[in-house]
C-alpha cells in the first residue's frame, strides 16, 4: 500500500551526460543532470553504513549526488571511466572502508583545463 508513496529514483543517460530523476512528486526538486563536459570533480563517500555516494562538481558549482540504491548505479559505475579518462574507480571500494571520508575520484586535467580557457578567450 505504501510502496507508491516511497521515492524511487533513476540515473538515465544520455549520450552528452546523465540525468537524476525522482519519481515521487515531494523529491522532484532533486532532480539533476549533467554533460560529461561540465563535470569538474568527482567524490566518493561512504555517508553511513549503507549508503555509498557519489558527488558531482560543476564547472559553474552545480552539485548533484547519486547513490548505490538507485536504478542506474551499476551503469553509471560502468560508463564513469569511459566518460572521464582516469576515473579512479577503487576510490569508490575505498570510499567503502572509510566511513564520512570524501575520496577523489576525477578531477578534469589541468591541460584541458587550459583548453577550456584557451577556447572561451577565442569564442
Amino acid at each position: 500500500m505504501f510502496e507508491s508513496l516511497k521515492h524511487k529514483v533513476a540515473i538515465e543517460f544520455t549520450r552528452e551526460g546523465f540525468q537524476v530523476h525522482y519519481t515521487h512528486w515531494g523529491y522532484k526538486k532533486y532532480d539533476f543532470g549533467m554533460k560529461w563536459s561540465e563535470i569538474s570533480t568527482v567524490y566518493a563517500i561512504q555517508t553511513d553504513p549503507v549508503t555509498l555516494e557519489l558527488w558531482f562538481v560543476a564547472f559553474d558549482g552545480k552539485e548533484g549526488k547519486t547513490n548505490e540504491e538507485m536504478d542506474g548505479w551499476k551503469m553509471l559505475l560502468e560508463k564513469l571511466p569511459c566518460e572521464l579518462k582516469g576515473f579512479d574507480i577503487r576510490s569508490v571500494d575505498e570510499a567503502v572502508r572509510n566511513l564520512n571520508t570524501p575520496f577523489l575520484s576525477w578531477g578534469k586535467p589541468i591541460d584541458s583545463l587550459a583548453e577550456q580557457s584557451a577556447s572561451t578567450l577565442r569564442g
